[in-house]
């Protein structure tokens, strides 16, 4: 038997009984769709994220007061002396822009209304550092006590930490061997945790996809062994008329796979159109996610559906090839 007469008996079989190969495909659709729309949704959030911080620029370097390895007893906190020293070309030339940064919290009232906020106490300079385009208004914004140096480019950004270390040690009096009572962070230190983020975020995502879409494969085989065990005549008859196991096989294989192949294109499109809403319901609470159906995730989701059917419908496809002829014509 050619692949194209397995297919056109495929087809017919599954027409046959058109109810159970929609419930049957239904499961298929609803795992490749959560895993599409999942995928999507995570890589589309996780680049979000890495174009916020890369809209700050790449030459952004952040100074934060006291240690994260718990070495210092009495860290210094940071000051306007210190920013005062960074800003000064002779002790750190690469170091363009110094914007120091104290916030805190406050209550603000207008006539009967009030509302807690953040107010953020910065320099003129923090509007070059944080390449802010101010539509009205003044500076306001969230953070720690900080500092926030910006380096004339990003390529010199570690020339420009080792400098903001010997000055910071240099103003607090720190001893040789005794570790930094400040902590320096770059751009890359922040976009190598958002990537982190986003790969946890995307195998914890399709892994629930992966699951439904398991489920769909279970929900194969059972139909198949079903379909076995009521075409068990049929299966006698064409062993009687000479059809080999091969033949039997690769007959009910084809039709796993056509079920799966079926409901993974099926999931496809939902996927897609499930991430577009997502994405739409985020840009009008005032999120913006563009979203990112990739070539691999497309790939992986068809490739994986035919491995279900694959997968599930061989031991169905099995146990119909394996039956012999004789009982299999006695079967009632």
């Amino acid at each position: 038997m050619n692949i194209l007469l397995n297919l056109k008996e495929a087809l017919q079989s599954l027409n046959a009984n058109k109810l159970r190969s929609l419930l049957t495909i239904l499961g298929i659709v609803i795992g490749v769709a959560s895993v599409i729309a999942l995928l999507s949704i995570g890589a589309s959030a996780g680049d979000s994220i890495t174009g916020e911080i890369e809209s700050i620029g790449t030459n952004v370097i952040y100074i934060l007061g006291g240690n994260d390895s718990g070495d210092v007893t009495n860290p210094k906190d940071l000051t306007l002396q210190d920013a005062e020293a960074l800003a000064n070309s002779r002790r750190a030339p690469e170091v363009a822009y110094v914007a120091p940064v104290i916030s805190g919290g406050s209550e603000i009232s207008y006539g009967a209304e009030g509302r807690e906020t953040s107010i953020s106490g910065v320099t003129p300079d923090y509007q070059f550092v944080q390449n802010i385009t101010m539509a009205e208004g003044d500076f306001i914004s969230e953070g720690q006590v900080e500092g926030r140096v910006s380096v004339a480019k990003a390529e010199d950004a570690d020339q420009a930490i080792q400098q903001i270390t010997d000055v910071l040690r240099s103003t607090h009096r720190i001893p040789p061997r005794s570790p930094n009572d400040f902590t320096i962070l770059n751009q890359q230190d922040f976009l190598a945790v958002a990537a982190s983020i986003t790969n946890i975020l995307t195998i914890f995502l399709g892994g629930i996809g992966a699951i439904s879409l398991l489920v769909g494969g279970i929900g194969i085989m059972n139909i198949m062994l079903v379909s076995v065990t009521e075409r068990t005549r049929e299966i006698g008859l064409r062993k009687a008329l000479g059809a080999r196991k091969k033949d039997i096989l690769l007959q009910f294989l084809t039709e796993s796979v056509l079920l799966s192949m079926i409901g993974g294109l099926l999931g496809i499109g939902l996927g897609w159109a499930i991430a577009l809403v997502v994405s739409q319901i985020a840009m009008q609470s005032g999120t913006p996610l563009e979203i990112i159906v990739t070539a691999n995730s497309v790939l992986l989701a068809t490739l994986f559906s035919a491995a279900v059917g694959i997968f599930f419908g061989y031991y169905p496809a099995n146990r119909a090839a394996s039956l012999a002829p004789v009982e299999a014509l006695r079967y009632e």
